[in-house]
């Protein structure tokens, strides 16, 4: 996870908001981290 990943997470946790991407992978390393990835694949 690179320094703007953080920086995205760390504001989305500070404000209780979600984070929607298709990159799974590093963001589920924050099991507190609500995200949601709305690709269809």
């Amino acid at each position: 996870m690179g320094v703007a990943d953080m920086q995205i997470a760390a504001i989305a946790m500070a404000n209780s908001l979600i984070v929607v991407t298709h990159d799974l992978r590093g963001f589920l390393r924050l099991p507190e981290l609500p995200i949601e990835d709305w690709t269809n694949e």
